[in-house]
């Protein structure tokens, strides 16, 4: 929290033309939102989406403190989720090398910390052996486990707690959107933002998002999902979310199955 506001400014990406400073938060429909920025930036320069990170001290100083400042955040738990399934849950087969990648960075860790026995670990390869596939649980364990230990990396801001990746205690936001209300803030942001006769955001498909999230959760001991609670408590307090909400929606849509 005592992170300045010069302190990490990967994540936003300037418009200098229409004075925008726009944080992207991975798994919160960030590719979606680096593509509109992308085409803005077509109407009136060469196309390529620039960072504050590149701009000199006194410039990035200059910018955060008169330049019109917004963010999109998302639902912790849901979050959490939507990484697991894109990164170690591999449906899709033209995903299995992401899976690949992921398992390598923390599923060698993740199989050696927390399944006994595990004896052919050395010899994982990303060609030869079979994926170690990672269960969910073990994965909210491994990271609830580390907790602070983890650092910001462009790796760990998939799955870090949203407000360590976008600082908002430092940088004062003008507007901060939620994902589970795309199809109204989106546009609603653009046009905030005066930039709505220029670009729009795409449309966006229905969610089953709750479908999933009750799905996935019920292999979940409750024990782990009250310690990821814990883990992203500061981004349920900072952004608006409620953590007994969606617990209510686990409930709600375990019996809506059951009927």
């Amino acid at each position: 929290m005592g992170v300045t506001p010069l302190g990490r400014t990967c994540h936003l990406i300037v418009d200098d033309k229409y004075k925008i400073l726009f944080n992207f938060i991975p798994k919160v429909s960030c590719s979606t939102w680096k593509k509109v920025f992308k085409l803005l930036r077509k109407t009136h320069s060469n196309g390529h989406v620039r960072y504050l990170s590149t701009y000199e001290n006194d410039e990035k100083k200059y910018r955060l403190e008169n330049y019109r400042k917004a963010l999109f955040v998302r639902e912790p738990i849901s979050r959490t989720l939507s990484l697991y399934l894109h990164k170690f849950n591999s449906r899709d087969p033209k995903r299995i090398p992401i899976q690949r990648a992921w398992e390598n960075m923390y599923g060698k860790n993740i199989v050696k910390l927390y399944r006994k026995g595990y004896t052919t670990l050395s010899s994982y390869t990303e060609e030869t052996e079979p994926l170690l596939n990672i269960t969910f649980s073990e994965w909210i364990q491994y990271i609830t486990d580390i907790g602070d230990g983890i650092k910001l990396s462009q790796i760990t801001d998939h799955f870090l707690p949203q407000h360590l990746v976008s600082t908002p205690c430092a940088i004062q936001y003008d507007f901060i959107g939620h994902f589970e209300n795309l199809t109204t803030e989106a546009p609603y942001m653009l046009k905030f933002l005066g930039v709505d006769n220029v670009v729009a955001y795409p449309h966006v498909r229905e969610s089953k998002a709750v479908n999933t999230l009750v799905n996935e959760y019920k292999q979940v001991s409750f024990d782990l999902i009250n310690r990821l609670q814990k883990y992203y408590h500061a981004d349920y307090e900072l952004f608006g979310y409620s953590f007994t909400d969606t617990l209510h929606s686990f409930v709600a849509g375990a019996t809506d199955e059951g009927e």
